[in-house]
């Protein structure tokens, strides 16, 4: 009978992990799966001790370590990516076995109208481009450690309903360089310097709309404009990314669903509603999906996108998880 102990120990970095929807998805990943140690990456020193000694406390304090990262510094990032690999270098039975790209947030911009370009490039680079710089920095220690795991190493990234949503009102053009795994990185960066430039005409909202960008297509407040405008680029890089490595990593995304964080406090307060009365779910039950595509062994699959009921979901128009079946998808959408 082998031994799990014999197999390397599978090391997973979650970014903004110190609390929310990233709190939850370590301290799940520690009590699911015993072979597992959790980096727990924190922009916030203060925080992210906090959230380590908790996880500890709760589960050993041997199997959870603090990861300084900033995911919208490129210092940041290489500093922690440096800090893995001599951890792996020192650590033998340790092999970096996921990244989840959780940390993410709306940026700055505020109430209505479409005129503070500052604030939608804040938020593609948190989000989008957060992500990216993340994932291309460990990628090679998750190649180069990960095949030595039973299953190929993972990357979940933390998306939204926003993400389709946006795609679902962009026009066809749009819609395809948006779900078109052949497309590439400089397509989508091309394409936050249009949404920039947009922003900045003397009306930026019918620009955006002329352009079709979907702008103001379902009395989008400027905040979430922006937010799903940067999750749809992620979930279009999700697309790239899991065909260009196909066979070596598995890369997915998902939605947690509204779950009740400092997040979405705020949709709490403009509705004078409470979490339970706008049906929000808690970061334990966010975290479930996202859990799912990280440790289950019978995700084999790719360049997918999952609901928040665990279901599979479309990247190109939203889905409700309470009335939706499954997506269907068609052949040739598969990786």
């Amino acid at each position: 009978m082998s031994s799990t102990s014999a197999r390397p120990q599978r090391a997973i970095l979650v970014t903004g992990a110190n609390k929310g929807i990233g709190y939850a998805i370590c301290d799940k990943t520690l009590a699911d799966a015993a072979d597992t140690f959790v980096l727990l990456g924190s922009r916030s020193a203060e925080r992210g001790e906090a959230a380590v000694k908790r996880l500890q406390e709760k589960h050993s304090p041997s199997r959870v370590q603090l990861l300084l990262l900033d995911v919208q510094s490129n210092k940041s990032v290489a500093q922690a990516k440096d800090q893995v690999a001599a951890l792996l270098k020192t650590r033998q039975d340790l092999t970096l076995w996921a990244v989840v790209n959780n940390a993410g947030g709306t940026g700055t911009g505020q109430g209505l109208g479409f005129s503070d370009a500052d604030s939608f490039r804040l938020c593609q680079d948190l989000n989008f481009t957060g992500c990216v710089r993340v994932t291309e920095a460990f990628l090679p220690l998750l190649e180069k450690f990960g095949g030595s795991s039973q299953a190929l190493p993972r990357i979940v990234n933390i998306n939204s309903g926003a993400g389709p949503g946006f795609v679902k009102n962009c026009s066809a053009a749009y819609q395809q360089l948006l779900t078109d795994a052949d497309k590439t990185l400089h397509d989508l960066n091309t394409l936050v310097d249009t949404g920039e430039q947009l922003l900045r005409q003397d009306n930026p909202l019918e620009a955006l709309k002329a352009a079709g960008l979907g702008a103001g297509s379902w009395g989008m407040t400027q905040t979430m404009y922006y937010y799903g405008f940067s999750k749809a680029l992620m979930n279009a890089w999700t697309r790239q990314l899991a065909k260009r490595t196909k066979g070596r990593v598995l890369v997915n995304s998902c939605s947690p669903g509204l779950v009740h964080t400092d997040l979405t406090q705020p949709f709490c307060e403009i509705r004078q509603m409470n979490p339970e009365q706008m049906n929000m779910l808690t970061p334990a039950q966010g975290a479930r999906t996202p859990c799912r595509l990280l440790l289950d062994p019978a995700v084999d699959f790719t360049g997918r996108f999952y609901g928040s009921d665990g279901l599979r979901s479309p990247f190109h128009t939203s889905r409700d998880p309470d009335k939706d079946p499954e997506y269907q998808a068609p052949p040739e959408e598969e990786l």
